[in-house]
């Protein structure tokens, strides 16, 4: 969900004239794609005994561009998870973060993965989202 930007102040009124702020714009770059229901790249890498769920953990890479602060990175890129059964929606933040996503069936679990951009205004931005499946055979 995309911010909505502030109007700017009235110039010659003692304040400086400005136009609204624009939202960044957000996109994942890894993974490029949903992942299949048995891609190879997403089976599980272990079983967490501490919390009792399987794991994967994936690399991700996004970008998140603004037009009056141009390439944002860090605390700026936040990225989110929908199963917040399994864990915390907060996965990871910057441009390149390695994931632990988790899974409390051997079978799969289905992960909807967004990159929220923010700027130095507070506007944000949500990218498309992508569709990982994590998996083992039982």
């Amino acid at each position: 969900m995309g911010g909505v930007g502030g109007v700017g102040g009235a110039g010659g009124m003692g304040g400086v004239g400005g136009g609204t702020n624009t939202p960044p714009e957000a996109t994942i770059v890894e993974p490029a794609a949903d992942s299949g229901i048995n891609d190879s790249e997403y089976a599980y890498d272990g079983f967490d005994s501490d919390m009792s769920l399987w794991y994967k953990d994936v690399a991700l890479v996004g970008t998140g561009v603004d037009t009056e602060d141009g390439t944002l990175s860090g605390e700026a890129l936040q990225w989110k998870t929908n199963r917040t059964d399994l864990q915390d929606e907060t996965l990871g933040t910057g441009a390149n973060p390695t994931v632990r996503l988790y899974s409390d069936v051997c079978v799969g679990t289905e992960h909807i993965i967004t990159l929220e951009v923010t700027d130095s205004d507070g506007a944000s931005t949500t990218s498309e989202p992508r569709t990982l499946r994590i998996w083992t055979l039982c």
